[in-house]
């Protein structure tokens, strides 16, 4: 039974690294920004995201998938210059932000992994 599991979370780690080689994080940040007013509006459009995914996928693969997309926010590498300069139109400090964006992120993971029983492999026992 337990090498089902196994092969999901190992699937998951796999397809984590290949979002993360391939800047597909980028892209949905800058997405979610550009669409973004406030920072509470960011927030819920994120845990929505994560929501709508964790319903079809393990939760803890879920909060594995988005965190390259979280720690953009905080990243000081120069190819993600005009991503910074977005996220900082949102007033504050980012570092606080990131921590609150990523409770939100697993929250929300939880919720959605409630809707299903695939959401939560725990759940399908």
């Amino acid at each position: 039974m337990s090498f089902p599991l196994l092969t999901l979370y190992g699937l998951g780690f796999i397809c984590a690294q290949a979002i993360r080689v391939h800047t597909l994080h980028e892209a949905a940040l800058s997405c979610l920004l550009t669409t973004s007013t406030s920072r509470r509006q960011f927030l819920l459009k994120l845990m929505a995201v994560t929501l709508g995914i964790s319903l079809i996928v393990p939760n803890t693969l879920t909060v594995l998938l988005l965190l390259p997309l979280l720690s953009t926010m905080d990243s000081p590498r120069a190819s993600d210059q005009q991503l910074r300069n977005t996220a900082s139109a949102f007033q504050g400090d980012n570092s606080e932000y990131t921590a609150t964006l990523t409770l939100g992120v697993i929250y929300a993971a939880n919720l959605g992994s409630v809707g299903s029983l695939i959401g939560s492999p725990a759940n399908a026992l």
